[in-house]
């Protein structure tokens, strides 16, 4: 199989688009803002399993398996590819290591940390915070200004985050109180915005590859951080029946491989700082399904999140721009 690399129009999905009748991939593939609104979904879905997994399985044993069966998925179907672009891979090993490490590995052991540590609530919304480190990323190593619109954006966000913690309460968003999870979920936050960030330096390298080589690099460090922790700790907690399995089979092949790849996609079609309202819609995504998974009502406040997903359709609908990833 002869390597392909990713050139301005050239997509992950592009090699199966040739067969006939797929019009409704090919309108998937160009379409940012219903590329990004599924791999949003996708991770607020992992939200609700890092809760699923409190008390059932340890963090650093979820991410060792969680990239296992990505990997060995990736290498099952990409290793052609990646013997192929392993020059290409090697001249970026340092970006490489920085993007696998703390965009994958540190920022799922910091956020199944976290969700053992908060509240559901708290664990999806303060994922919020993404878009003020990707701005302040953008600003101080692409030198990238950000309009007076996009930072009104973060505004409404930041509000109705507030909003929604505080049920509209003035007075129980003034006595919110943070924990050491949220904490966490503030580093994890900032971690994945890092990813985000150095996407911009990715190598001209077919998506499903470099995935595979990120995914690679994130299986190591997550079984150096697993081996530590086994001399240090002695033990970890493993899934024991098959509801621990099924968290993190999903883990690993919606928020892991599937909405990875489709945001990889997105940010192709989408500037680096229209991508960064991409995370305000995870709450109410989240929310949805926390009512799905735990048959709990919406409240009026609740809802008004969703209002937060337009701002994505809006900074989404130019397909191209001037700072599209290279």
């Amino acid at each position: 199989m002869a390597h392909i690399h990713v050139v301005r129009g050239n997509v992950a999905l592009g090699p199966y688009l040739h067969v006939p009748g797929v019009k409704l991939l090919k309108f998937l593939n160009n379409c940012a803002p219903l590329l990004l609104a599924l791999a949003v979904l996708g991770w607020a879905g992992n939200t609700i399993a890092g809760r699923f997994s409190e008390g059932a399985i340890s963090p650093l044993a979820l991410v060792f398996l969680r990239w296992t069966i990505v990997v060995a998925v990736l290498l099952a179907f990409r290793a052609r590819d990646m013997i192929a672009s392993w020059p290409v891979m090697m001249a970026h090993w340092r970006w490489t290591l920085a993007m696998g490490t703390a965009g994958f590995t540190g920022f799922n052991v910091l956020f199944y940390l976290a969700a053992q540590n908060t509240t559901a609530v708290n664990l999806g919304l303060l994922q919020c915070v993404m878009p003020i480190y990707v701005m302040i990323g953008c600003a101080i190593f692409y030198k990238i200004k950000v309009t007076p619109i996009q930072m009104v954006g973060v505004v409404l966000s930041l509000l109705g985050v507030a909003f929604v913690l505080g049920r509209g309460d003035l007075s129980a968003i003034l006595e919110i109180s943070f924990n050491f999870g949220d904490g966490m979920m503030l580093l994890a936050a900032m971690f994945y915005a890092g990813y985000t960030v150095g996407l911009r330096q990715r190598p001209k390298v077919e998506d499903f590859t470099m995935l595979a080589y990120l995914a690679l690099v994130a299986w190591f460090a997550a079984a150096l951080l697993l081996l530590a922790d086994l001399g240090l700790e002695g033990a970890q907690q493993w899934p024991g029946d098959l509801s621990d399995w099924l968290v993190i089979f999903y883990v690993a092949l919606v928020p892991s491989l599937l909405s990875q790849i489709l945001f990889m996609r997105g940010v192709q079609l989408v500037g680096s700082t229209r991508r960064v309202f991409i995370p305000t819609s995870c709450p109410s995504m989240w929310r949805s399904l926390a009512c799905c998974c735990w048959v709990r009502p919406l409240k009026p406040t609740t809802s008004l999140p969703r209002s937060w997903r337009v701002l994505v359709f809006i900074w989404c609908r130019n397909p191209r721009t001037s700072d599209d990833v290279k």
